[in-house]
């Protein structure tokens, strides 16, 4: 062929018109012939990636010394994440034992270089083993464990998910269009499912069972826990505009009436709810509505939120909803002793830019004298139980909610 075109080059003055055409066919098939090799080499050399030892590209460190950290050339499989060689003094145990209480201190998540609190299982194995098996990702892959597997607590669900919109205000961040989540897949209409939706907006959700085969990836990025679920009110604001607009709902400006909204609770129930809401019902330009959350739709509990000036409720999981109130509301939360004051929905609450303050029940212990002993002891799961708030006791948490 190579003869053949260097002689009708020499003779191109006296190139017939049928010559001319197979000279023109045989100039594209050598053209297409070279890229297509290019190609395959592009792609030999992708696959060879492989091979190469993963390592640490970066951590972000949050605020409460949460992290989101980036693989290269990691693998996922339904049990965790599968590396060439173990991380850096990486221990499988110690990771998944470390809780909030105390947090941990930077030492010790730069000793595990892998994010506090990710709650997802870590293993060293070579990836040869499994190269005829994977499906290998050009761009990045997200995925978070939890530290509930499977049941419905808004709080433990979002504390998670949520380190995914916070990769996404990186400067760096890339489009992530397929995560992993290792739990159980929560039930159609729930309050995670809608939650999720608004999260990962455009990407495909993969939980822990569905993912049959091993998926490697150029970036993996790993999100620990994000125990104030923002890193501050701006953030709060953009996510909360974005689920707004995703609704439909329109922001409405403050005014001198204020609409108080109380939840009800099924477990630490507030047993003089009904004396409670006769001294709010006296207060001059209130309106207050009492709501169970649990009988609601996701898009339902939003638009109550949306709506609330103040928020009133014992402490519980359905305070996650106050990320949904518009900026410089305020949220009252109730505690059932003094000894038993958690500071979690305070600071998620102070994060979404929101005011909070609290009012305690008059719950006596015999096991505890102070808040430390009450968190080392059975004392959290004595004050699962009901509770009552004296209105000396309620009224002036009241009156500084209002005052806000």
């Amino acid at each position: 062929m190579y003869a053949w075109l260097c002689q009708l080059l020499r003779r191109q003055a006296n190139i017939s018109p049928r010559e001319r055409v197979l000279l023109f066919l045989s100039g594209t098939f050598t053209a297409v012939g070279f890229i297509l090799a290019v190609h395959l080499l592009y792609i030999f050399r992708k696959a060879g990636k492989l091979e190469l030892p993963e390592h640490m590209l970066h951590c972000d460190t949050l605020g409460d010394y949460s992290q989101i950290c980036v693989l290269r050339n990691a693998c996922v499989d339904s049990q965790g994440i599968l590396l060439n060689n173990p991380l850096p003094r990486y221990e499988e145990s110690s990771i998944t034992t470390l809780s909030n209480f105390p947090n941990p201190s930077p030492d010790e998540i730069l000793d595990y270089m892998i994010p506090a609190r990710a709650w997802v299982n870590v293993r060293a194995d070579s990836l040869q083993q499994v190269k005829h098996t994977h499906n290998y990702l050009q761009g990045a892959l997200f995925i978070t464990g939890f530290d509930d597997q499977s049941g419905l607590n808004p709080f433990h669900f979002a504390e998670s998910v949520m380190t995914f919109f916070s990769y996404s205000q990186r400067n760096y961040a890339e489009p992530i269009r397929r995560v992993i989540l290792f739990r159980e897949k929560p039930p159609v209409n729930t309050w995670l499912a809608g939650f999720q939706n608004q999260v990962f907006r455009n990407a495909t959700v993969h939980f822990a069972r569905e993912v049959n085969k091993t998926i490697c990836a150029e970036r993996v990025v790993l999100g620990g826990t994000i125990i104030g679920l923002f890193e501050g009110p701006y953030h709060a604001e953009l996510f909360r505009n974005r689920v707004y607009k995703s609704l439909g709902i329109t922001s409405r400006p403050r005014g001198r009436h204020v609409q108080v909204t109380f939840l009800r609770r099924k477990e630490r129930v507030l047993v003089n709810t009904e004396q409670i809401e006769r001294l709010l019902l006296e207060i001059k330009d209130l309106t207050l509505k009492v709501v169970t959350m649990e009988l609601l739709s996701f898009e339902e509990q939003v638009r109550i939120m949306a709506e609330t000036d103040l928020l009133i409720s014992p402490h519980g999981a359905g305070l996650t909803n106050s990320i949904f109130m518009q900026q410089e509301r305020a949220v009252l939360e109730l505690f059932p002793s003094k000894l038993w004051y958690y500071e979690l929905y305070g600071r998620i609450a102070r994060n979404a830019g929101l005011f909070h303050t609290h009012a305690f029940g008059g719950e006596l212990h015999d096991s505890a004298e102070t808040i430390r002993d009450c968190f080392s002891n059975n004392c959290q799961l004595e004050l699962k139980r009901d509770f009552s708030i004296m209105p000396s006791d309620f009224l002036p948490a009241l009156s500084h909610a209002l005052s806000w």
